[in-house]
C-alpha cells in the first residue's frame, strides 16, 4: 500500500493484454473510493498524460500512461460517476489535479501487487 498525505492505493493489477493496470485509490480527506484505470507503456510517449504534444518541455512525468480513466465510487450506493478521462488527450477532468498526479505517478512507477 503505497500512499502520500491524502492518496493511498489498495490495490494495483497489471491486466494483460493491452497493458492495462488497475487501481483502487482511496483520498483521505474527503473520504472518497477511486477505480483507476491506466493504459502504460515501458517507453514514453508524446501523447501521455501531463506530457505536452507540442513542447519539449520537460516535465516530472515520463509519459508513459497514455489512456486514463477515474471513477469516484461509492461503496454503499454502488454509483459511479467519472472523474478524470485521458484518451491521448484530455476530454474530461472534474477531480482535483493532486488525484490525477498521484495516479500517474503510481501507474508510471509499474509496480503492481502481483
Amino acid at each position: 500500500m503505497k500512499h502520500n498525505d491524502n492518496y493511498y492505493f489498495l490495490s494495483k493489477e497489471k491486466n494483460n493484454p493491452g497493458n492495462w493496470v488497475t487501481m483502487v485509490v482511496i483520498q483521505c480527506d474527503p473520504n472518497k473510493t477511486y477505480k483507476v484505470e491506466g493504459k502504460v507503456f515501458d517507453e514514453g510517449s508524446k501523447y501521455g498524460v501531463f506530457t505536452p504534444i507540442e513542447s519539449d518541455t520537460p516535465t516530472k512525468f515520463q509519459g508513459k500512461v497514455s489512456k486514463l480513466w477515474i471513477v469516484e465510487f461509492d461503496i454503499i450506493t454502488k454509483e459511479r460517476t467519472v472523474v478524470f478521462n485521458y484518451d491521448r488527450g484530455h476530454d474530461f477532468q472534474n477531480c482535483p489535479d493532486e488525484l490525477v498526479e498521484y495516479c500517474v505517478t503510481e501507474l508510471e512507477k509499474g509496480e503492481t501487487d502481483e
